[in-house]
């Protein structure tokens, strides 16, 4: 099964297309796990995947890499082919709301410049003329034998840890919005939510932990579980995958402020 899933916009068409771990076929850390000789990656940033070390560990040891993309990625500097492929404003769609709302819109150009993801991916498919039945092998053997992500973040509390929640915000650090400085000067500053009890102990300025790396940002109160700590996905570094902690595991977050110092 193949589909086009634009970040964030696309999070609930693509939950209704069941494009889910275990709806059938690998999902992406079961491909890059599977050590696969082939690839065809479209318009996904390694920043944002589970394991960007290993993502880029499997592209970089795949035998053919095939990029469908609309600016210059990690992605695309490894890949053997580059397709591009129309932006949103050269094609015609449907995005559906987190309330199922259907939201359409047209093509603003009427001669776009390249084809559409969904027309690169079915030439790609004819072309080759894909079997789903040795994926679906393959795909059973590994989710038998893999442990997911969520299992192994829920055996990583402890009683001095935090846990790491994240999403987008609408305006970040994506690729897509690299170098428009105007739309990028609107976009909200980086910073930590913590719980109000915590915030007052440690103050407005924390360094949060997790198992790669650390951040050091200004700290909010909020409304929070006692036990979870807020930041942005993709607003600073190389966002939360490639430098702090997958989202559902452990993190600490210690004081950096002058007036006050503490740690859970």
């Amino acid at each position: 099964r193949l589909a086009w899933v634009p970040r964030r916009a696309g999070d609930r068409g693509a939950v209704e297309a069941d494009l889910l771990p275990g709806a059938g076929g690998l999902d992406a850390e079961a491909m890059v796990r599977a050590g696969l000789d082939a690839l065809v990656v479209a318009g996904v940033d390694p920043d944002d995947t589970a394991d960007p070390a290993a993502f880029l560990a499997a592209l970089d040891q795949a035998g053919f890499v095939v990029s469908l993309e609309q600016r210059v990625t990690a992605v695309t500097e490894r890949a053997d082919v580059v397709l591009p492929v129309a932006t949103a404003s050269e094609k015609a769609g449907t995005f559906v709301t987190w309330e199922g709302r259907r939201r359409p819109f047209p093509k603003v150009f009427d001669k776009p410049a390249a084809y559409s993801d969904a027309e690169v991916l079915g030439h790609i498919t004819a072309e080759f003329a894909l079997v789903d039945a040795e994926s679906a092998e393959v795909a059973d053997e590994s989710v038998e034998s893999s442990p997911t992500t969520t299992d192994s973040a829920a055996t990583a509390t402890d009683s001095t840890g935090l846990r790491l929640a994240t999403w987008h915000l609408m305006l970040d650090n994506g690729t897509l919005q690299s170098g428009d400085k105007a739309l990028a000067a609107t976009a909200r500053p980086a910073f930590v939510r913590i719980p109000a009890a915590l915030h007052e102990k440690v103050g407005d300025v924390v360094t949060i932990t997790g198992d790669r790396g650390s951040w050091t940002l200004p700290a909010l109160p909020a409304e929070l579980a006692d036990n979870t700590v807020w930041v942005p996905t993709n607003s600073f570094g190389r966002g939360v995958w490639a430098d702090l902690a997958s989202p559902g595991s452990t993190v600490t977050v210690v004081s950096t402020s002058s007036t006050a110092e503490g740690e859970q």
